[in-house]
């Protein structure tokens, strides 16, 4: 079995994912995760985009992606801690 690196397309990083989703639920408050999110996250993945060549559309749409990606594990990550604890209760 071979390991697969993935650069392209984004929402394919699952441990990139998954640490930025940890960070994510480590902030104060949404505005922080709001902006860490926005404006570190998402800028710095459009900037390596836009280095390695992409359309600004390609771009968009592979942001999209990855921000869904993020939230949707940030979820994932609560619900099973949510689950855990009701169920040792």
């Amino acid at each position: 079995m071979t390991a697969q690196i993935y650069v392209f397309p984004l929402e394919r990083r699952v441990g990139y994912i998954r640490d930025k989703a940890a960070k994510l639920l480590n902030r104060r408050d949404r505005t922080d995760a709001d902006r860490y999110l926005d404006g570190t996250v998402l800028a710095c993945s459009a900037d390596s985009l836009l280095r390695l060549g992409f359309s600004n559309e390609e771009i968009c749409v592979q942001l999209t992606a990855l921000r869904a990606a993020i939230i949707a594990e940030s979820w994932r990550v609560v619900m099973t801690s949510a689950q855990a604890s009701a169920e040792s209760a």
